[in-house]
């Protein structure tokens, strides 16, 4: 029986940092042991070769050319009829940390084909093929197997093969050696770990508990609001010295606020504040209603595409939560990556991202650079922030 791309829909790991009783937590939850395995900095990609040939495809199902690939061409000929999840990322013997891993593979534009570059590149930066999971193979239904079932599977349908691999693993049962094996990653510069659950099926589109992402923080993609400015950083000539950040609520087609976040240097200051530059305005004015929080008035200075807060408008010791410009049009503003611990609540808060009474923030935010390669609308979605959360 073959699975239709149309139909498959890749599981997605959660995020999660794990404090110092998270180890055992999450060992118990996953029935005493958890598969580690190296959390790769390359492309999701998806085989199918249930019918003639192999085609291939990225995570959000967009058809990639395996020509782009010519070293894994006599290993795609072997691997057995399935459906096959993995990733493509930079030869591991050549590749010292997540970043040469991800810039062989950006060496290649999977979606482009290049003739006799494409042997070149083959040499230059070689790629490799880490599966780790199979849905179906040999015409059989292997997702509603157990993990350990269907890493075996695996294992056996590409047993002998030079550049397409089983993903890196460790089977670990103690909280202190799971520890040690995650910051090992981390020491070596690596992105992070995914540990699973041997015991459950592979759940179509889910993001669930059996699988978990561990990070050494949290990064999530947020839309740049608005602009802030102390008189330190005025006085040293820096552009800025904080971003307000949010993300888009489809319910109500506004903009919420989460947070703000410290410009890490004057350099990313000037480059993102010349990046909006004419999708700014001054928030203050001399009339009411003084500032764009308050939307009850005419002023043009109102942002009719941003949630208000409340509780900004009410407490004069929130006043340097307010920014001094602000994102006229948020949907043409950029995305920012921005790294922090996790994702907080409080019926405090000043933010206008609100749910059942508690504002949602962002706990320790530390801004990273600015994602050209996003839009607005790619932004980290506010289902996802409250999943985060929870």
């Amino acid at each position: 029986m073959t699975i239709g791309i149309t139909t498959f829909e890749p599981k997605k790991p959660a995020d999660i940092i794990l404090d110092a009783n998270g180890y055992h937590n999450l060992l118990r939850t996953h029935h005493g042991t958890t598969a580690v395995e190296q959390k790769y900095d390359g492309y999701g990609i998806i085989v199918d070769n249930q019918g003639s040939g192999v085609r291939l495809y990225s995570l959000n199902k967009r058809e990639w050319d395996p020509r782009c690939f010519p070293e894994l061409a006599r290993d795609f000929k072997k691997l057995p009829n399935g459906l096959y999840i993995g990733e493509i990322v930079g030869d591991q013997r050549r590749c010292a940390s997540n970043r040469e891993e991800f810039t062989a593979v950006e060496q290649r534009k999977p979606f482009d084909t290049y003739g006799a570059e494409r042997s070149r590149r083959a040499t230059t930066f070689p790629l490799e093929l880490r599966l780790y999971d199979v849905i179906t193979i040999s015409g059989k239904q292997t997702y509603e197997r157990p993990g350990e079932e269907r890493r075996t599977a695996l294992e056996n349908a590409i047993a002998g093969r030079q550049h397409i691999l089983a993903s890196d693993r460790a089977l670990i049962t103690e909280p202190d050696k799971l520890r040690e094996i995650v910051q090992s990653y981390f020491a070596d510069g690596r992105e992070g770990v995914v540990c699973k659950d041997l015991t459950t099926p592979y759940l179509f589109g889910s993001r669930t508990k059996d699988w978990v992402r561990v990070k050494r923080a949290l990064t999530v993609d947020l839309v740049a609001l608005g602009i802030y400015q102390t008189e330190a950083r005025l006085a040293q000539g820096w552009a800025a010295s904080n971003v307000l950040v949010g993300t888009y609520n489809p319910a109500t087609q506004l903009y919420e606020m989460m947070c703000k976040v410290t410009a890490p240097s004057d350099k990313l200051a000037r480059t993102l504040t010349d990046k909006l530059d004419g999708n700014l305005a001054h928030t203050w004015t001399s009339d009411k209603p003084y500032n764009w929080q308050h939307r009850n008035g005419s002023d043009a200075t109102i942002v009719p595409s941003i949630a208000r807060s409340e509780a900004l408008l009410k407490s004069a010791a929130l006043v340097r939560k307010i920014p001094y410009l602000h994102v006229n049009d948020p949907s043409k503003s950029i995305v920012l990556e921005v790294e922090c611990l996790n994702v907080s609540s409080s019926a405090n808060g000043w933010g206008s991202l609100r749910e059942n009474g508690r504002a949602y923030s962002l706990r320790q935010p530390r801004l990273l650079r600015i994602r050209y390669d996003k839009t607005v609308q790619e932004a980290t979605a506010r289902e996802r922030l409250l999943e985060l959360h929870a």
